[in-house]
C-alpha cells in the first residue's frame, strides 16, 4: 500500500525524467507545469472516487486512503505484456504520448521507491 502522495512523486518523476527530455520550448514549459498542477490535484481526485461503488469493488484504495499499487500494477500489466501500448493525449501542448511495458515498470518502480 502506497500513499497518494507516493504516487504523485512516482508519476512526476517519470514525467521529469522519461517525457520532458523529449520535449523542447513551449511545450516542454506547459507540459512540465499541467503536470505539476493536475497531480496537485491527486488528492482530491482520491477522495472523489474513493467511496464510488466501482472503485470499492475493485479494492485498491483503503479506508484510510492508501492506494493498493501493487494490486494496481497486476491488473494493468497483462494488457500491455503482449507489446500493447498505451496512448495519453495532452490536450495542453496538442500532443499525445504512447507508453508500453517498460513505461508502466518505470512507473511502478518510481511510486514504490
Amino acid at each position: 500500500m502506497v500513499t497518494i502522495e507516493q504516487v504523485k512523486a512516482g508519476i512526476l518523476d517519470y514525467v521529469e525524467t522519461d517525457i520532458l527530455p523529449h520535449l523542447l520550448g513551449w511545450k516542454k514549459i506547459a507540459l512540465g507545469a499541467y503536470v505539476v498542477l493536475a497531480a496537485d490535484g491527486l488528492p482530491a481526485l482520491l477522495a472523489q472516487y474513493q467511496n464510488n461503488p466501482a472503485v470499492k469493488m475493485m479494492g485498491v484504495i483503503s479506508e484510510s486512503g492508501q492506494i493498493d499499487i501493487d494490486r494496481l500494477y497486476q491488473a494493468i500489466l497483462p494488457q500491455v505484456q503482449g507489446g500493447e501500448k498505451i496512448t495519453i493525449q495532452f490536450p495542453v501542448i496538442g500532443g499525445e504520448y504512447t507508453m508500453d511495458k517498460s513505461d508502466i515498470e518505470k512507473i511502478y518502480k518510481n511510486i514504490k521507491e
